[in-house]
């Protein structure tokens, strides 16, 4: 007869990220001069349908349709942006 009582175990579980899902495939570095016209075309495979930019210098814009980042930069500096890509 059991007594009673209770097992457990540890359970690893692994999500493999979406084999679908955009990479971004451009160049990761870009570079221009202040009022200086600049153009930087996102890229990434897999379809995209959205392109997203945060942390844009002033001045410049991204179209979320084409993942083109163009505009006249403002200020100097080095910036760090996120880029993504979505379907």
């Amino acid at each position: 007869a059991n007594a009673g009582g209770e097992g457990s175990a540890s359970v690893s579980v692994v999500v493999a990220p979406d084999p679908n899902a955009p990479v971004i495939t451009s160049a990761l570095t870009a570079s221009g001069l202040v009022g200086v016209p600049l153009r930087y075309q996102v890229t990434a495979n897999n379809a995209p349908s959205t392109y997203l930019a945060s942390n844009l210098p002033a001045g410049l814009t991204i179209d979320p349709a084409t993942g083109l980042i163009s505009g006249n930069p403002v200020a100097a500096g080095v910036t760090n942006i996120t880029i993504t890509a979505s379907n």
